[in-house]
């Protein structure tokens, strides 16, 4: 059985707040692993993306969420430390 995580582990976002961030695979079986911003219909939607590009990827969508400058910084330095940038 494959862990749950609790956020992405591409990119970060919260797979907790909201069953919508949850990609799925070609069998439509929720992800425990990836958002719907990094997989879909189990497809890597950023697979070749270096750490950089992902933590900019990252920035631009914290601040569009409007997401306070600490809090963002916060989720872009995590962005190296997950399983799939390991």
């Amino acid at each position: 059985m494959k862990k749950a995580y609790k956020n992405c582990q591409k990119c970060g976002i919260s797979l907790q707040k909201s069953s919508n961030n949850r990609s799925s695979s070609t069998n439509d079986i929720i992800s425990k692993m990836y958002c719907n911003y990094c997989y879909e219909k189990g497809k890597s939607l950023r697979a070749y993306c270096t750490v950089a590009e992902m933590q900019a990827f990252v920035r631009d969508k914290r601040n569009k969420l409007d997401f306070p400058s600490f809090l963002a910084w916060f989720f872009v330095e995590r962005t190296s430390k997950l399983k799939h940038h390991k």
